[in-house]
């Protein structure tokens, strides 16, 4: 995939701002749509922080592909790193925004599952999880908490193939 790295400063309208950090940063997402109007492949990852490894990570996907971590049922996921298709982005994007409310315990990391549970069941995008568990490296914007510490590291490396397993046979069960 092309080294090309595109940023953008966006000015957050309070209201956005009011309904947390999910609705802020899914707003810039969407000014990032209107403003550039890409065509290709597009990563977010939250503000602060770095992937140790996004040259495992970050791949070219579909239009209509979205690439999380999350839970097998889409309850919650991962919001620090997400890449997606420009026509994916397009679909979850809006649906995000529409339901993110962090006073009503309603966050970025659910409203996305739910879209993407939605985009999914009507055949409008497909979702994956990374190959390779993003390697997250800087501050937690919530909880002040350090990412990339080697004890992190380490419990992630012994967890991986079971997690792969279960995320497999929840991808093949019937509900």
């Amino acid at each position: 995939m092309p080294g090309l790295v595109d940023t953008l400063n966006v000015g957050v309208p309070a209201d956005e701002r009011a309904r947390g950090k999910g609705a802020a940063e899914f707003y810039a997402v969407e000014e990032y749509l209107s403003l550039r109007n890409p065509s290709g492949t597009i990563y977010k990852v939250t503000g602060r922080l770095r992937l140790r490894n996004a040259a495992r990570v970050i791949s070219e996907l579909g239009s209509n592909e979205i690439r999380v971590r999350g839970l097998p049922n889409r309850a919650y996921i991962d919001t620090r790193v997400v890449g997606a298709g420009a026509e994916a982005w397009k679909f979850v994007t809006p649906m995000v925004r529409a339901t993110v409310d962090d006073a009503a315990g309603i966050y970025a990391e659910h409203a996305l599952g739910a879209a993407i549970a939605q985009g999914s069941s009507l055949g409008a995008i497909t979702a994956s999880r990374f190959r390779h568990a993003p390697l997250i490296v800087g501050q937690s914007g919530s909880t002040g908490a350090q990412y990339g510490r080697l004890r992190t590291d380490l419990a992630r490396a012994v967890l991986r193939p079971g997690e792969d397993l279960l995320a497999w046979l929840a991808a093949h069960k019937q509900v």
